[in-house]
């Protein structure tokens, strides 16, 4: 066991817990938000007048995805984005009754055109559901997966998020769910903050380096976010929002 976990196992008897705060949180202390992702998604949902939701990365739609129930059970709108040929038929498949949704098989990049996508192969080690860590970065899933023949590879069609938006029509955006396994930054960073803010981001931090977690943060706290940073994950909430950007404009405290 861990020295953290047996730390935890501790606290816990007595109601707390041992938790990392990222340094420039810290700094920032008005953006240090202690929740979880589920009470701030309930309370973007809450204050929402038309939900809509952005998932880049979408897989099957239910692999360690965080959000299929709530689509289902509450009928969200929103736009799917899964670049693997044979998980994105999964996906088709798990929301085959979803008319409300939108989907695109392709992958959110600077630019357009085609690239190569690395996965490992399936029956590979560590895990059961490989196309969950197909990425574009070759060596970190040789990291990953301890072999460099293990890994195949997959040309996919990219395209940038505006456009992405655009043919879909998206005016507003309550949710950006990113999981593009070291990626999540570079879409975060192609977020056209000055006209559309998302209410709430999620994205996994754990395969970015410390100072692509770091830049990051500074990205959002620049832009008026809070920060509720978990093991794995963080969750950027829109402290504030005024005038013309944004679908609601509000100002939210959690």
């Amino acid at each position: 066991m861990r020295v953290r976990d047996h730390l935890n196992s501790v606290l816990s008897a007595f109601g707390y817990q041992l938790k990392k705060i990222p340094r420039l949180v810290c700094s920032h202390p008005d953006a240090d938000i202690q929740c979880c992702f589920e009470y701030l998604l309930a309370h973007c949902v809450l204050n929402a007048t038309d939900f809509f939701f952005v998932q880049v990365g979408a897989n099957d739609g239910v692999s360690c995805d965080p959000i299929y129930s709530y689509v289902m059970q509450h009928k969200w709108k929103g736009v799917l984005v899964e670049p693997q040929h044979d998980s994105f038929l999964s996906l088709q498949k798990t929301y085959e009754n979803q008319t409300q949704l939108k989907f695109f098989n392709v992958a959110i990049d600077h630019n357009e055109g085609n690239r190569e996508l690395f996965k490992p192969r399936r029956g590979t080690r560590p895990t059961s559901h490989p196309s969950g860590l197909a990425r574009f970065n070759r060596d970190s899933l040789v990291q990953k997966v301890g072999n460099d023949t293990d890994i195949e590879t997959e040309t996919v069609r990219c395209m940038p998020l505006a456009s992405i938006l655009t043919q879909a029509h998206v005016d507003h955006i309550d949710l950006l769910q990113i999981d593009c396994e070291g990626f999540d930054y570079e879409i975060i960073k192609m977020i056209d903050f000055d006209n559309m803010l998302p209410r709430l981001i999620h994205y996994e931090h754990a395969h970015l380096s410390r100072s692509e977690e770091t830049d990051c943060q500074q990205l959002l706290i620049d832009r008026g976010y809070g920060l509720c940073v978990e093991r794995n994950d963080t969750t950027a909430y829109l402290l504030a929002k005024t005038g013309s950007q944004g679908h609601n404009a509000t100002t939210a405290s959690a």
